[in-house]
């Protein structure tokens, strides 16, 4: 009720000011219909909100310093040695876009062991199940493209079992995969389908597989 009281007395103070509010680009932008109307205004005022991984109370933080624009912070980027956990520079990521210009910091580099097999999964949050499963990868000089489908839950398990086949028919098979989606649904996969078939052990792909993601978010920086 307290956050209810809060989001509702924010929405009055709003209405009672002749200004229009503050464009401020989020995670749901994407399906809003004035998207791209507030994208232009935030383009065309330089807004931080435009850098997606600025959490509220960071972009809060650099306001109170007196930066409001992109091009403000990218002028406060200074490269230092970094000791502990990686994490994502903001005023790099700022002067990335300023000068258009793709900055990597640091050397990005994993083992290549095994056959990379680049994997991409959907699937339907509301019904708690999988229906597309994509892979990508190199056989005797060639790109192999599949995907396996699943029409409705009960399909999943057969999607699954196919899949499998597929991995196991690859020499040594090591999964890329962007974000942890994938990892997720391997999980799911090994826990839901413990006996799956084709003999490939669910465990070893999960502890081989690559996130781009974790590779390039705190060294890489496209514009």
């Amino acid at each position: 009720y307290n956050k209810v009281r809060a989001a509702l007395a924010a929405i009055a103070a709003q209405e009672a000011q002749s200004a229009p509010p503050p464009v401020v680009l989020n995670k749901h932008c994407p399906e809003c219909p004035y998207a791209l109307r507030c994208g232009a205004i935030a383009k065309n005022a330089d807004d931080l909100s435009l850098l997606s991984k600025m959490s509220e109370k960071e972009r809060d933080k650099y306001h109170r310093k007196g930066i409001f624009t992109v091009t403000q912070l990218s002028h406060t980027f200074r490269h230092r040695k970094r000791s502990g956990e990686a994490h994502h520079d903001h005023a790099l990521k700022a002067l990335a876009i300023r000068k258009n210009q793709v900055h990597v910091l640091g050397k990005v580099a994993w083992s290549y062991s095994g056959t990379p097999v680049y994997i991409d999964v959907e699937g339907d949050p509301d019904r708690d199940f999988y229906y597309c499963i994509g892979l990508r990868f190199e056989v005797a000089g060639s790109i192999v493209q599949r995907s396996y489908w699943a029409d409705d839950p009960s399909d999943e398990e057969r999607m699954w079992a196919e899949c499998l086949v597929a991995l196991n028919a690859i020499d040594e098979p090591r999964l890329i995969h962007y974000g942890s989606y994938e990892t997720s649904f391997l999980r799911q996969m090994k826990k839901r389908y413990p006996n799956p078939g084709p003999e490939i052990a669910v465990d070893g792909l999960l502890e081989s597989a690559v996130n781009l993601l974790a590779v390039v978010y705190a060294q890489v920086y496209f514009p």
